[in-house]
């Protein structure tokens, strides 16, 4: 029976609806488990007689301890500090100074948690815990808009499946760039904020209303803009947004499908996203990145190239030659520009810069290179980090579903995005590994359709309506065949089984694994803390021993 939301309202829950609210609560909580709980209780991420906050609170790597620096000074004071470029920090690049690079939101979520929970404990315990319990909690969150893009694409059911692998990859679980207890860093927020952003965009693309589909791009840019101010590499979204945005002007160009409203949608995200950034801007001296403003008025001046040809049949003899000549000329003027030291230039010369050779975790520099973050992954490693055969699941989901099904017959907009989603977010990871954790959203929503597409045609309502009416062996196996049997096994024992083993391994942090899967056991996964532990050790010895010598005689 539906459950009626109020009294004068006609609208009702199904009971459909009442199943999916409740998986996905499911879901998020065992994501969130899984991440949290066995880091948590196995004391490794805690000091007890720790005195002062970096003391009794670990975090993974060393990013979050310049947050945990920022959200303590927060906290007491009620200002994010060292943000404005004329108020640099102290401590950075010392004797020199510089400014905190990192934007305001992600870390002031951190002080509001901890602001909540003073409340019930010391202010000390409050900033810990709340640092290292909310990246698990946006990584499990995650399961929502995997569940909505699944749905979107491929019905309700294949993004139930979508939103069941999203615990069951282990390295999204597991520490690096993924959602592990204590890993106070900024990429499971980043990742959860993005992934909204694209299912709106793919709202936005589907729907016909033109005032419907601009306030799906209304809200897309604000999740934009949230981007912008949770993390300094928020460009790259603008970048890709951008990227998509050109392509599926000059697709529609191809398809003599051009229309305003997907131009007005286009300008909408980028645009809301960059006035929901301003005021940060502003704040810290007005020092907007050049790709964020050069993104923006990229697809603004290509839209009116694009609205000029909606209203001119042209054929692809002129069109595509003209496109292409300009597309030539703007590229070679921002490369003949990106050495120049004209002041005039400057922001061209930049976003030149970013473009041909400059681009952060891409074009590589040889201090980045010594990080490991910069490093790339092999193909088993990479093939492993989500299972021994869900990349692969993703891949033909892909190809088939998306490729050959949708894109190649149809060319709609929403399988263009997805394809270009992808193939940026391979070669991302073909040039830095920290990029893998990017993947694990499409990897989840691919393989959940694939996966429903082969349990849909296996018929499993027939298997289940000949159970219902066995009467003996001779009608048992004329409701059970052969394929029944192998969809069940395969998906069990190829897919759910040795995930579901995966991500336990990843649960569980390095310290406990002999104790939970025996003396021999070694890991591939999970949280290594207990490495990281010594060197915060040795500067909080460092910083005792300097307590009472002057900057100036250090």
């Amino acid at each position: 029976m539906p459950i009626r939301l109020g009294n004068k309202s006609s609208k009702t829950l199904s009971k459909s609806d009442m199943i999916v609210a409740v998986s996905l609560a499911s879901l998020v909580f065992i994501t969130l488990f899984l991440a949290a709980y066995f880091n948590y209780t196995s004391g490794i991420a805690i000091d007890p007689d720790g005195e002062t906050l970096p003391d009794k609170y670990y975090l993974s790597g060393p990013d979050p301890y310049y947050n945990m620096r920022i959200v303590e000074v927060q906290f007491e004071t009620g200002h994010y500090p060292y943000w404005n470029k004329d108020l640099p920090d102290p401590l950075l690049n010392y004797p020199l100074e510089k400014r905190n690079s990192r934007p305001p939101l992600f870390n002031t979520l951190f002080t509001v948690f901890a602001k909540i929970l003073s409340n019930f404990m010391d202010s000390k315990d409050a900033i810990g815990l709340s640092m290292q319990f909310l990246p698990s909690l946006y990584g499990a969150l995650l399961v929502i808009p995997v569940y909505l893009i699944g749905a979107l694409l491929f019905g309700r059911r294949a993004g139930l499946i979508g939103a069941l692998l999203v615990p069951l990859i282990p390295i999204h679980l597991g520490a690096g760039h993924g959602a592990a207890y204590s890993l106070a860093d900024h990429d499971s927020f980043v990742l959860l904020l993005g992934v909204t952003i694209y299912y709106f965009i793919l709202k936005s693309l589907g729907e016909e209303n033109f005032k419907r589909s601009l306030l799906y791009s209304g809200i897309a840019g604000v999740f934009l803009g949230m981007e912008a101010l949770a993390w300094a590499g928020a460009y790259f979204f603008f970048a890709f947004l951008a990227f998509y945005f050109v392509i599926q002007m000059f697709v529609d160009i191809i398809r003599y499908k051009c229309s305003f409203q997907r131009y007005a949608n286009f300008v909408t995200v980028l645009g809301v996203g960059l006035a929901v950034a301003f005021p940060s801007y502003v704040a810290r001296g007005m020092l907007i990145d050049n790709m964020v403003i050069f993104s923006f008025l990229g697809v603004l001046l290509f839209g009116v190239v694009y609205l000029f040809l909606s209203k001119r049949k042209l054929p692809w003899l002129i069109t595509i030659p003209s496109i292409f000549i300009l597309a030539l000329a703007t590229f070679g003027a921002l490369y003949l520009i990106k050495d120049t030291t004209n002041p005039a230039l400057s922001p061209l010369a930049r976003f030149a810069n970013h473009i041909f050779g400059g681009l952060a975790y891409v074009q590589k520099s040889k201090v980045y290179k010594t990080i490991a973050e910069a490093a790339t992954f092999g193909i088993s490693r990479t093939f492993m980090s989500f299972g021994p055969a869900l990349f692969l699941t993703a891949w033909a989901g892909f190809l088939y579903i998306i490729v050959w099904k949708r894109l190649i017959r149809k060319w709609d907009a929403a399988s263009l995005f997805i394809s270009v989603w992808f193939l940026v977010e391979v070669y991302l990871i073909g040039a830095a590994g920290r990029f893998i954790n990017d993947l694990v959203p499409l990897v989840a929503i691919l393989s959940g359709g694939i996966i429903w597409l082969v349990v849909s045609r296996i018929d499993y309502k027939q298997l289940i309506k000949g159970l219902r009416n066995v009467r003996g062996i001779r009608s048992l196996t004329k409701a059970v065949k052969i394929s029944h049997v192998l969809g069940i096994l395969i998906i069990a024992f190829v897919v759910i089984i040795p995930n579901a083993f995966l991500s336990f391994d990843a649960a569980v942090p390095f310290t406990e694994k002999r104790e939970l899967f025996g003396p021999d056991y070694s890991g591939a996964f999970g949280l290594s803390l207990h490495t990281e532990k010594y060197w915060e050790d040795a500067l909080s010895w460092l910083r005792e021993e300097n307590e009472n010598v002057k900057d100036t005689s250090k």
